[in-house]
């Protein structure tokens, strides 16, 4: 079992429903990535890798869901509808300076 030196999130909104966008644009070590869809979303989230699309799993508003990864950017999310968010929180090794920038963000 691996033991996190560090945890952080963000929030990640899909301006357009039907095009994918990755939790992070960088690199980031991580353990899991737990995913949250917004209370306030109109509708379904999907998650998955790049190619993610409605045919993927989906988070109604409020669902969460656990995703084993070794890097935040590997995660890629999409939806239903325009302007949804959905909020991450992730466990990583290392160092926390390194990952403090998408903390919160």
């Amino acid at each position: 079992m691996n033991v996190p030196n560090y945890i952080g999130g963000g929030t990640k909104n899909i301006a357009t429903a039907g095009t994918q966008v990755p939790l992070s644009t960088t690199s980031i070590p991580s353990y899991e990535v737990v995913l949250t869809s917004d209370d306030a979303n109109a509708g379904e989230v999907y998650f998955g890798g790049p190619d993610v699309d409605n045919t993927y799993p989906p988070l109604n508003p409020g669902d969460s869901a656990t995703v084993p990864t070794n890097d935040v950017s590997k995660v890629w999310v999409d939806a239903a509808n325009n302007n949804e968010d959905v909020r991450f929180t992730y466990t990583a090794p290392g160092n926390p300076t390194v990952q403090s920038p998408l903390y919160g963000g």
